[in-house]
Formats: structure tokens, C-alpha cells, sequence
């Protein structure tokens, strides 16, 4: 009786081991799947985009354009596709079942290729981690601009309908650009270098229409894409000429408001 129940003991022990071992065969093939899909995807849309971004700019639509870009951007980060594919598998109305198929090559590449991904991703968040700490220590050490500066700023903000806003206004030595940045806080910082008033003006209303469009979101999950897909070179000049196709958009719209 003591036997018999030790080998009952064992088979299920054996049967524990082997579905962990499944569920981390699992663990790495989908992971892989998913990363694989989700680039492909955003890949797609993202050529997509801007074939159409370049006829509705010429068309006048700027604000469709915009749009797009952030909905296309999203693709990158969330793996809707992925799950569709898996669901209509699940349901057996294509594949039988079969999309995500595995086999001993397969599951040795897809964990080689996930370790990979998770290393160099890892090594991508400390990237950026230490580029947030500059721009936060650049904010730290920036200083309050002179009254003129603040009087446009102010009036801009009033013209724009952000005056109910907490948006703060700061120079710097240590940026050569101006940028916003903060979600709670906006703060408006500019490099500490004599500005026209018209200049000021367009400086002004460039980085606030960023408050406006809640771009300071849109580029943490710029960010967030650009981590994901490190290992994609093509996706750095991709999100890059996003964001030049943004700046872009919103100094068109500030100059006409501005005429």
C-alpha cells in the first residue's frame, strides 16, 4: 500500500514538472510571437501612415494626419494583433488550432530570441532612465526668465486657452533647444539665449500646443515604442521622423495663428 501510493505520488510529481515545463515553453514561444507580430504590425501601419500622412498634408487635413500618427504609434506597443490571431486560432475558424505550433528547433530559437530581447531591453530602460534624470536636472538648475518673457508667455497662454493652467517658464545653459516637459506640471524651458519678441512668440506657441494636444502622453509612449523595438534600427528614424512630422505640424498651425 505504501508503494502504491509513493508511485501515485511520483506520477504526479512527474505531471506538476511536466506542465511547468510547458507553461515555460509557452512563456517564451508566445513572447516571442508576440514581439515578432507586434513589430510586424506596427512596421505595416507605420509605412501605411505615411504614405497617407503625405496626401492629407496635402490635401490640408493636419489635424487627421496628427491623429493618425498617435493611433499608428500605439500598434507598436500594444500587441492587438497578436491576440487576434490568437483568438480566431482558438476558435478554429482558420488555423485549426495550428498558428503557434511549436517544435523542439522552435522552442530553443524563440528562447534564445527572448533572452536576448528581455537583456537588451533592460539595457534600453536604463537608457532612457539616465536621460529623464538629465532633463529632470536641467529643470532643477534652470532659472525664471526675465518679466518681458513671461508678459508674451502669459499672453500666449490667455490666446491659446490654457490660462487656467499651471505651465511654468524656465531658461537654461544647458539645453540648446526648447522643449515641455512635466505631466502634472508643465514647464516650458528654453535656452538661455536673446529671443526677438516675434521669436518668442513662435517659440511660445509651439511648445504649448504640445500642452494643448497632451503631446507630453504621446511621447512617453514615442518612448515606450522605441524601447520595445530597440532592436530595430529602421524604428528609431521612424519614431524620429514622427515626431520631426509633429513639430512640423504644430509650427504650421502656430504661424497661422500667429498671421
Amino acid at each position: 500500500m505504501f508503494l502504491y501510493k509513493n508511485v501515485i505520488y511520483l506520477f504526479i510529481c512527474r505531471i506538476n514538472i511536466f506542465n511547468l515545463g510547458v507553461q515555460q515553453i509557452m512563456l517564451w514561444t508566445d513572447l516571442f510571437y508576440m514581439i515578432v507580430i507586434t513589430t510586424f504590425t506596427g512596421s505595416v501601419l507605420t509605412v501605411a501612415w505615411l504614405i497617407t500622412s503625405y496626401l492629407l498634408d496635402k490635401t490640408g487635413y493636419l489635424n487627421m494626419s496628427y491623429r493618425l500618427g498617435k493611433v499608428v504609434v500605439l500598434f507598436w506597443i500594444i500587441p492587438v494583433m497578436y491576440y487576434a490571431i490568437r483568438m480566431i486560432d482558438r476558435l478554429r475558424f482558420v488555423w485549426n488550432g495550428y498558428a503557434f505550433d511549436t517544435s523542439p528547433l522552435i522552442i530553443n530559437v524563440t528562447r534564445t530570441v527572448a533572452i536576448v530581447w528581455i537583456t537588451g531591453l533592460a539595457v534600453a530602460i536604463m537608457i532612457y532612465v539616465f536621460k529623464r534624470f538629465r532633463i529632470l536636472s536641467i529643470r532643477k538648475e534652470s532659472f525664471a526668465c526675465n518679466k518681458e518673457m513671461n508678459r508674451i508667455f502669459y499672453e500666449i497662454k490667455e490666446q491659446m486657452g490654457l490660462g487656467k493652467c499651471k505651465i511654468t517658464l524656465r531658461q537654461s545653459y544647458r539645453t540648446t533647444t526648447a522643449y515641455v516637459t512635466g505631466i502634472h506640471r508643465p514647464c516650458v524651458v528654453v535656452n538661455a539665449d536673446h529671443f526677438s519678441e516675434k521669436e518668442m512668440r513662435v517659440v511660445f506657441a509651439h511648445e504649448l500646443t504640445h500642452v494643448v494636444h497632451n503631446d507630453i502622453w504621446f511621447r512617453y509612449l514615442l518612448a515606450v515604442a522605441s524601447i520595445l523595438n530597440f532592436f530595430l534600427k529602421k524604428m528609431h528614424v521612424t519614431i524620429l521622423y514622427v515626431c520631426q512630422r509633429m513639430d512640423y505640424m504644430n509650427i504650421m498651425k502656430q504661424y497661422l495663428i500667429l498671421l
